[in-house]
């Protein structure tokens, strides 16, 4: 598989009055950037509100996302959560539903319990995994098939 590369754009997640997500903004979003010809787009990262969204809305924005992309366009989606299983749970759904790979962004940053949150979610996602650590970016791509 090849490594993402280029320009990944992480847009907002557009909600709703009812704290729903926006499904037409989402989509405008999401065609705006497809139009600008980015190389991938990150979903639900930390700019996308992902650690307010249920289970659910998760899915519901990704499946938004795909659809609008028509598969033109990589997509990589947060799946970070305070427990490792949600985190996994977050994962396989977003492998079911078609996302070209996923970003784990670990709500804590302490160093030992990080190490073990990784270690703990990496023998349960299959797939690309990208790790975020903070301020300091994207550092790790791992890949297990």
């Amino acid at each position: 598989m090849k490594l993402l590369s280029g320009l990944s754009a992480f847009p907002l997640t557009p909600m709703d009055r009812n704290g729903q997500i926006d499904a037409e903004a989402l989509r405008a979003l999401v065609a705006r950037l497809c139009a600008a010809k980015v190389d991938s787009i990150g979903l639900l990262g930390s700019t996308g509100a992902y650690m307010y969204l249920a289970r659910e809305e998760r899915r519901r924005a990704l499946a938004l996302a795909l659809e609008e992309t028509g598969a033109r366009i990589p997509v990589i989606v947060g799946v970070g959560a305070l427990r490792t299983d949600d985190a996994v749970r977050l994962a396989q759904d977003a492998k079911a539903l078609g996302a070209t790979a996923v970003l784990l962004a670990a709500v804590s940053f302490s160093t030992a319990p990080l190490v073990r949150f990784y270690r703990r979610a990496r023998r349960w996602i299959e797939g690309t995994l990208a790790i975020f650590f903070g301020a300091a970016g994207i550092r790790l791509l791992l890949t297990r098939t």
